[in-house]
């Protein structure tokens, strides 16, 4: 369906640059979501001009990656609730 595909397409990570700071991580293992994928999110919003923070991560699996990640994730995010500028690492 046409309505379907366009919707898919408006969704789909990469296909609009944010307009806001990212943070990205991605465990080197991940079994699930294979750490090209991650890698490849962080190349288009790069390209794109985003400001991109990136984290490849020593995890071994998928949920190791979350549990690994995850205070990263939070202390990025305090920082910027804190009002304190955001570095990329494109």
């Amino acid at each position: 369906q046409p309505k379907w595909l366009a919707r898919l397409a408006e969704n789909r990570l990469g296909g609009t640059p944010p307009r806001v700071p990212m943070f990205l991580y991605h465990g080197k293992g991940d079994q699930i979501i294979p750490l090209a994928v991650g890698s490849a999110l962080r190349s288009e919003y790069c390209r794109a001009g985003v400001n991109v923070r990136w984290a490849a991560l020593p995890a071994p699996d998928h949920v190791t990656g979350a549990i690994e990640g995850g205070p990263l994730a939070i202390e990025w995010l305090t920082l910027r609730v804190l009002g304190l500028p955001a570095f990329g690492n494109c």
